[in-house]
């Protein structure tokens, strides 16, 4: 699932934002067999290591169950059409997966030489702001627990571990 090859860069890796459907293949935990490239949701943008990466949320069908506060439905017909879809479309954010603008597994079109098919607008863009925003607030939540923690550890003389990142010279 993370051992995927680093491609090229491409003119529209710098283009890219929140709120944009491209196409990806998404790994699957629930479907065996290829990975197929869907339709994913960009919701946040950052940068990993010195290089810019993607959170993506993964669409699933609009029918099938997940947790409502991260899920950004996409349904009337005119933001169908400017996201690129042609089915009313769900995007699971509690899903999504960090990746690299590099990663080989976007699914970049022959003719128009990018994977982005479209983008958010309307509703389903607004709720896709109070997603990002309630995850936000988790995060903080989470973090502020962590540090917690930390400092009733240390507090009874025990030293918690800080988890380090491996640095990657830059290419």
């Amino acid at each position: 699932m993370f051992d995927h090859p680093l491609s090229t860069p491409h003119a529209w890796a710098d283009q890219a934002q929140v709120g944009d459907v491209l196409l990806f293949h998404f790994p699957s935990p629930d479907e065996p067999g290829p990975v197929l490239a869907r339709p994913c949701l960009v919701i946040e943008e950052s940068r990993n290591l010195r290089r810019r990466c993607l959170t993506l949320a993964n669409s699933r069908p609009l029918w099938s169950i997940s947790l409502v506060e991260t899920s950004i439905d996409v349904i009337r017909p005119a933001e169908l059409a400017a996201a690129g879809l042609d089915q009313s479309t769900a995007f699971d954010a509690y899903r999504a997966l960090l990746i690299s603008v590099h990663n080989a597994s976007f699914a970049i079109h022959p003719e128009t030489g990018t994977p982005i098919i479209g983008r958010l607008i309307g509703d389903s863009y607004e709720r896709m702001q109070s997603v990002r925003a309630y995850l936000s607030t988790q995060s903080r939540i989470a973090d502020r627990h962590r540090q917690e923690l930390d400092n009733d550890l240390s507090g009874r003389g025990v030293t918690p571990r800080k988890p380090t990142l491996p640095e990657f010279p830059e290419e």
